[in-house]
């Protein structure tokens, strides 16, 4: 017989707390390894630097819909897509096997993490109007998303882009339990108070990586659109990291237990594991 799943209320979103912004070893080893990455970039040439972006940037587009199981690309052909180019041809020579829909998704996704870069290099503060702005990029290829209506039947409702979310999109996790987000009618405000928490936290010193955890989560545990909530929170990570010059971090498929565990114990309220996950992806990022 089957048990009604247990509720876990939704809880608005709470400051950074004195013990999330603690730092270990890792941290240290990350700045040395990050200095080292610095020193290596800079005597290339603007083209190559941002060649080596381009590379990074695609591999984010292309596991950020692997997380969200959007398509699926098998290993080989993942990795010729990010040398060459989320291209058709790339895709014929490497002999793999990709839908124009699907392909269209990935350079969707690439294009907004475009807008990131543009958006940290006019060096723009962040607003509930761009987070809308990021989410109708991002999904520009998306017509409808799984829904579940009263009686938790699923169905096909059409995705509205950029645009808070008409009805509750909570979550029934494997271990029966119903991770509640946000209530449609409070999106706005608490948006606005992600936002408005933001700034004052991106004045701190605290380091960026507990930044990038904090408004990670934050923005995860509003859920603000219908779906999508996920490749947005990806994309506001990306834009933290970049502002403070830090390699731009991918939490790919052979992380995605891990992530959504640190996704987990952020929730139960400690962002550590979060926070240490994105600090041991950025040293594999500047180690390379």
């Amino acid at each position: 017989m089957s048990t009604q799943p247990v509720r876990i209320p939704w809880k608005p979103i709470e400051a950074l707390r004195p013990e999330d912004a603690l730092i270990n070893g890792a941290m240290g080893a990350l700045e040395a390894l990050r200095a080292e990455w610095l020193r290596r970039l800079e005597p290339l040439s603007e083209a190559d630097k941002n060649a080596i972006r381009q590379r990074t940037l695609r591999r984010l587009a292309i596991e950020t819909g692997i997380l969200e199981r959007l398509y699926d690309l098998e290993w080989g052909l993942t990795l010729n897509l990010v040398a060459e180019g989320l291209t058709r041809d790339v895709v014929e020579r490497a002999g793999g096997q990709i839908d124009e829909r699907t392909l269209a998704t990935l350079r969707a996704h690439m294009d907004s993490l475009g807008l990131v870069v543009e958006f940290v290099r006019d060096k723009r503060q962040l607003t509930t109007f761009f987070i809308r702005e990021l989410h109708q990029a991002l999904t520009r290829t998306q017509d409808t998303y799984t829904a579940t209506d009263a009686l938790g039947r699923a169905f096909e409702a059409e995705l509205p882009k950029g645009t808070w979310k008409a009805h509750p999109n909570h979550v029934l996790r494997r271990d029966n339990t119903l991770l509640e987000h946000c209530p449609p009618e409070q999106v706005a405000s608490e948006t606005d108070r992600l936002v408005e928490m933001w700034g004052r936290l991106d004045e701190t010193d605290v380091h960026p990586l507990v930044k990038a955890g904090w408004l990670h989560h934050r923005f995860v545990q509003i859920h603000p659109f219908a779906d999508g909530n996920g490749r947005v929170a990806r994309a506001l990570t990306l834009l933290v990291v970049e502002k403070h010059r830090y390699a731009p971090l991918v939490v790919d498929r052979h992380h995605r237990t891990r992530y959504l565990e640190a996704l987990d114990r952020a929730n139960e309220g400690d962002l550590r594991d979060l926070v240490a996950l994105f600090a041991r992806l950025e040293i594999r990022a500047t180690g390379k």
